[in-house]
C-alpha cells in the first residue's frame, strides 16, 4: 500500500467525507487498486441559505443607500427651484436657508468625492478636515434652522422640510463619530 492511500473507517464512509477512487490497469482492463481521497467538504444548505441571506441583505441595503441619496439630492434641488433666495429673503430677511442647502449639496459631492480617492487607505488630513466641514454645516444650519422667523413662516416649505432633514442628519454624523471616537479612545486605553 502507498504511503498516500490509507483505509477508511466505517465513519468516514459513513458521513461521505471521503470518496473512493478506482484505478484500472490498462492492460487486464480491470480494477487493480483501490485509494480513497478526501472530499471537498461543501457548506450544508443551512450556511449556503445564511450566505444567500447576507449577500441579498447588503446588496439591498447599499441599493437603498443609494436610492436615498439620489432621492436626497433630488428633493433638495426641487426646494432650490421652488423657492428662491430672493423670496426667502422677503419673507425673513435674516434667512440663509437657500445659500445653506446649496452649500450642503456642493459640499457633499466633494468631500463624497475626496473620500473616493484613498488608494492605501482615508487620508487622515483630508477625514479631520471632513469632520470640521461637517460640524461647521451643523452648525450654520442649526443657527438657520432654529431662528424664529424661520420656524413660524417658512414651516410649511419644503426648503425647510430639507433644512430639517439636513441638519438632523448631521446631529445624527457628529453622534455616530462621536460614539465611534470614544470606542476607538477606549479600545487604546484598554490596550495600555
Amino acid at each position: 500500500m502507498n504511503p498516500t492511500e490509507h483505509t477508511p473507517s466505517a465513519e468516514d464512509m459513513s458521513s461521505n467525507k471521503i470518496s473512493p477512487v478506482t484505478q484500472t490497469d490498462l492492460e487486464s482492463a480491470r480494477p487493480t487498486i483501490v485509494a480513497f481521497q478526501e472530499k471537498q467538504i461543501e457548506p450544508k444548505g443551512l450556511e449556503m441559505c445564511s450566505i444567500a441571506c447576507f449577500i441579498g441583505i447588503t446588496i439591498t441595503f447599499i441599493l437603498g443607500l443609494i436610492g436615498a441619496s439620489v432621492t436626497y439630492y433630488v428633493f433638495c434641488i426641487m426646494a432650490l427651484i421652488e423657492d428662491s433666495h430672493k423670496s426667502i429673503q422677503e419673507t425673513c430677511s435674516d434667512s440663509n436657508l437657500w445659500p445653506f442647502i446649496l452649500t450642503v449639496l456642493i459640499i457633499n459631492l466633494g468631500v463624497a468625492q475626496n473620500s473616493s480617492k484613498g488608494k492605501d487607505g482615508p487620508n487622515p488630513v483630508s477625514v479631520v478636515v471632513s469632520i470640521l466641514v461637517l460640524v461647521s454645516l451643523c452648525t450654520w444650519g442649526s443657527i438657520e434652522f432654529w431662528n424664529d422667523c424661520v420656524q413660524e413662516k417658512l414651516s410649511d416649505t419644503l426648503l425647510f422640510t430639507m433644512v430639517e432633514i439636513t441638519v438632523y442628519m448631521e446631529y445624527c454624523f457628529i453622534f455616530l463619530l462621536l460614539v465611534l471616537f470614544g470606542y476607538v479612545i477606549n479600545k487604546a486605553l484598554r490596550k495600555e
